[in-house]
């Protein structure tokens, strides 16, 4: 409600626009009917209080309502300079009518009251309106920034990711291969005492000067493909106001219908018939009301109509609820020009504020329907960019074991044959020979590995035997994702290890249990408990906190689902297609 009315949006030009129309009906019929004088000056009275009301919009924008709204919504700031807005421009009709003699009745009371509640009452149905409108496009907005974003990491990281990987491993080939082909032509000959010094040196250069510095260029160029590509984000495109389809039962909103009738039926009818009206006035609204609640039982709850039918029966009902109304000025005054009159100022309001109501109804729920699909949409959206994630984070991984498991391990081994002896032996040369080619040939062969997860389980549970009991449960649904797809495989062996390790050495753990579970198609939920102490969460900068991160959805650390026990809950999505 305070977006809807107390914005200085509120005071936009199609609310303004939408007022001074309703107010120059008014001007046409109200006063001219109950004068019995139509002369044109009614219309150059309107315009000078259309002038006159909006001179005083701008003055009180400009000498604090606008800052005020901008640093705080306000419906009341805005109901009361509505208010004071109705009630000076009926005053002013009123002295400009007596001054050009077309009225000879003050009127000042009710001129003063009726504007005071007129404008407020338009300005908030009008707003409603416009406001659910605003809120849909708002609400299209930002979902649509979300989806751009998302789309925009998508389309562009799998891009950058195979750009980094290649220049990293061109890069590494084009630092390491030189060293190492001048290492090989020493090899070539006889390797004295000095000439072993030397390679020893050179492969030790080679490891801690070159290999690992590319390493931590890697990560950095990684780390760098969290930022998404920056995409042209569109304005919403805008969609009909109404749902093709509209339950007939909620659209009958008669609340707002009858705020509008209540006030607008007794001041017409005391304009129109006569000053004793105003209380027939009263009961029409409320004979409305009531015909329309009546008929509003008698539809069905869940029934739907194509818009244009729906429509079409609410402005029916309306119609038939202005009866009653109708019935009792017939009695009272008969067939004449005023009780006409009044029956087509009732007709016009009754219908006119039941299509308004069920129009901002049904912008509402279309909004919501909308809303709704978009948050499906970028959550399915988001498990995408979730699976990305994991593939960005396994190749790097991958890579990362190509440098500083097979690149180094091979180089190490080859320090380590030239450091056991000073004369080495030809067949220990040819080894040391054997162990540059495996690094060149780790530098050249595509980073990607693949594991058994039964053996890396095992290999877990060997490694924390006699300090934790480690147990593994998959159910059958779990375990038939697990098997056919690669980057799950590698994510629950990571994670796995990562929380094992925390609970024994952090927790200090005795007993641990696995459980994989598949409830959803696309999302394996990993809980891996212990019976340690309740470990504090890890700090943002964290390795095992960011790989986490990257590999699942969303994740938490509990003790909340088994008593006594610290667990691990972890959502991880997986590719159906793979």
């Amino acid at each position: 409600m305070q977006i809807r009315i107390g914005t200085l949006s509120s005071w936009s030009v199609w609310t303004i626009t939408w007022i001074i129309a309703i107010r120059l009906v008014f001007a046409l019929v109200s006063d001219p009917s109950r004068t019995g004088n139509y002369s044109p000056l009614w219309v150059v009275i309107w315009l000078v209080t259309t002038a006159e009301s909006l001179l005083i919009i701008w003055m009180a924008l400009e000498l604090g309502l606008k800052k005020r709204l901008i640093r705080k919504p306000s419906v009341i700031a805005n109901l009361t300079l509505g208010a004071f807005i109705g009630a000076t421009a009926n005053l002013t009709t009123g002295a400009l009518a007596i001054l050009m003699g077309i009225d000879t009745e003050t009127l000042w009371g009710i001129r003063a009251l009726g504007g005071a509640f007129s404008f407020p009452l338009m300005f908030f149905l009008l707003n409603n309106v416009r406001g659910a409108v605003i809120e849909r496009n708002e609400k299209i907005s930002k979902l649509n920034q979300v989806e751009n974003e998302l789309i925009g990491y998508r389309e562009g990281a799998k891009q950058t990711v195979h750009d980094v990987n290649e220049s990293t491993r061109a890069k590494t080939i084009a630092t390491l291969s030189p060293p190492l082909d001048s290492i090989e032509n020493l090899l070539q000959g006889q390797v004295k005492s000095s000439s072993r010094l030397e390679l020893i040196d050179e492969l030790r250069h080679v490891i801690a000067d070159q290999l690992r510095p590319i390493s931590r260029s890697l990560q950095e160029s990684a780390e760098k493909l969290s930022s998404p590509n920056q995409r042209t984000v569109q304005p919403p495109r805008a969609v009909s106001a109404l749902p093709n389809r509209i339950n007939l039962r909620n659209t009958i909103q008669i609340l707002p219908a009858f705020l509008i009738m209540m006030f607008s039926f007794p001041l017409v009818a005391y304009l129109v018939l006569d000053h004793r009206s105003l209380f027939r006035g009263l009961l029409s609204a409320i004979g409305v009301a009531a015909v329309m609640f009546l008929i509003r039982l008698l539809v069905p709850k869940k029934r739907e109509f194509k818009t244009a039918i729906t429509l079409t029966l609410l402005a029916v009902f309306a119609s038939l609820a202005v009866l009653p109304g109708f019935l009792i000025t017939l009695s009272i005054f008969g067939l004449t020009e005023a009780v006409v009159v009044n029956l087509c100022w009732m007709l016009g309001t009754s219908i006119g504020s039941f299509l308004l109501s069920a129009y901002a109804r049904g912008t509402d729920e279309l909004r919501a329907k909308y809303e709704a699909e978009l948050e499906l949409f970028n959550e399915k959206l988001a498990k995408e960019v979730a699976l990305f994630e994991q593939k960005l984070w396994l190749e790097r991984r991958a890579w990362s074991y190509v440098i500083h498991g097979d690149v180094q391990s091979a180089l190490s081994a080859a320090v380590t044959r030239l450091q056991r002896t000073e004369k080495l032996e030809p067949y220990e040369i040819e080894m040391v020979k054997q162990d540059l080619q495996r690094a060149k040939l780790a530098l050249t062969k595509p980073a990607s590995r693949d594991i058994d997860l039964n053996a890396g389980i095992n290999e877990l549970v060997r490694a924390w035997s006699g300090v934790c009991e480690i147990k593994v449960e998959a159910s059958a649904r779990a375990t038939r994702a697990i098997e056919s797809n690669r980057d799950i495989r590698n994510c629950i062996n990571e994670i796995c290890k990562e929380a094992i390790s925390n609970a024994v050495r952090h927790g200090n753990a005795k007993n641990a249990e696995i459980t994989l579970s598949r409830d959803q198609d696309d999302v394996i939920q990993l809980e891996v408990c212990n019976d340690g102490h309740t470990v504090l969460r890890e700090q943002p900068n964290g390795m095992g906190l960011s790989m986490i991160d990257d590999l699942s959805l969303k994740w938490q650390l509990t003790n909340e689902r088994h008593k006594g026990k610290t667990c691990l809950v972890a959502e991880l999505p997986i590719n159906n297609q793979s």
